[in-house]
């Protein structure tokens, strides 16, 4: 979160970030981004 004070506004905005992309040289089955999106999932909560 990026919060900045412009004269007497208080603006709160979403961080810009670059998220990492990986090259695979191939296309991903549906299976595949599912299982990784459980998986990323399933290690965010635990």
């Amino acid at each position: 979160m990026e919060i900045t004070l412009n004269n007497d506004e208080i603006v709160i905005r979403k961080a810009r970030s670059r998220r990492p992309r990986i090259k695979l040289n191939r296309k991903l089955t549906v299976d595949e981004v599912e299982r990784d999106i459980e998986e990323g999932m399933n290690e965010g909560s635990g």
